[in-house]
Formats: C-alpha cells, structure tokens, sequence
C-alpha cells in the first residue's frame, strides 16, 4: 500500500466534494436545462468517482511501490511529441484528419500490433467523438482542408 497514492486519492475526493458543495450555491438545473453549477458538480462526480477508484485499489493492492526505472520514457515522448502535432495541425487540416492519424499513432505506440486493429480503432475513436460532441453537442471543431 503506497502511502502517497492514498493521501493523493483523498485529497483527490475532497476537492471533489468541495467542488459538488460550490456547484448547487451555481444551481445545478436538470438534464433537459442545465444552469451554470451542471458541469461543475459532474466534473466533481468524476474526481470524486476516480479519487475513490485510486483509493479502493491501493487499499487492495499491496504490492511494493514501482520506481522511476520502470517508467517508459519513449513511449511517454512519442504520446507528446503526438499532443504537440494534433496542436499544431487541426486548425489546417482540421478536427477528422488529425484525429484520425494522431489517434494511429496512439494506438500503435501503446502497443496495438494488427495494422487493421490500429485503423479500425483510430476510425472508431474519432467517429463517436465526433458524433458526440459535433452531430450530438453541437460544439463545432475545425474543418480543415477537407471542410467536414
């Protein structure tokens, strides 16, 4: 049981309670009307919800703490050097594109090996992210060169 991990996970809960708390003084509304405090207490729910998973598991396992040493470095800098390329291109070559192709390079750096697996997977991913948020949400994301 890592001491750390623990201390982390319950400051982790307790912002999110603060957070739930702040929220309904926004009022939070329904799900069909949403006032101001909505996302925050969702947002509060979510670290709370995470805060109690880290807790719960580090409270059931026990192993001895892992060091620097086991920490993949590489990886670590191709999902950067991924984030800064996305930066940098979705406004040229917009939302679909560079998903699509930051999301191929994710899957193959955390180790998916079948080529059809990778495009599959990268399709899917910025497919349901795209219906969600554009089609669903309506919270529009750069179209590019391709203009969709």
């Amino acid at each position: 049981m890592r001491r750390s991990k623990i201390i982390m996970s319950l400051v982790w809960i307790l912002l999110a309670v603060f957070v739930c708390i702040r929220s309904f003084k926004l009022n939070i509304g329904t799900l069909s009307s949403p006032d101001p405090g909505f996302m925050p207490f969702v947002c509060g729910a979510f670290i709370g919800l995470f805060g109690f998973m880290i807790l719960s598991q580090e409270w059931r396992n026990r192993k001895k703490e892992i060091g620097w040493g086991a920490v993949n470095w590489g990886k670590i800098f191709m999902i950067l050097i991924g984030i800064i390329i996305y930066a940098t291109l979705v406004e040229k070559l917009g939302y679909l594109l560079t998903t699509f192709f930051v999301m191929i390079l994710f899957f193959k750096v955390l180790g998916i090996k079948k080529w059809l697996f990778i495009i599959l997977y990268s399709f899917l991913s910025t497919l349901s992210i795209y219906l969600i948020f554009d089609v669903g949400l309506q919270c529009y994301f750069p179209k590019g060169i391709l203009r969709i």
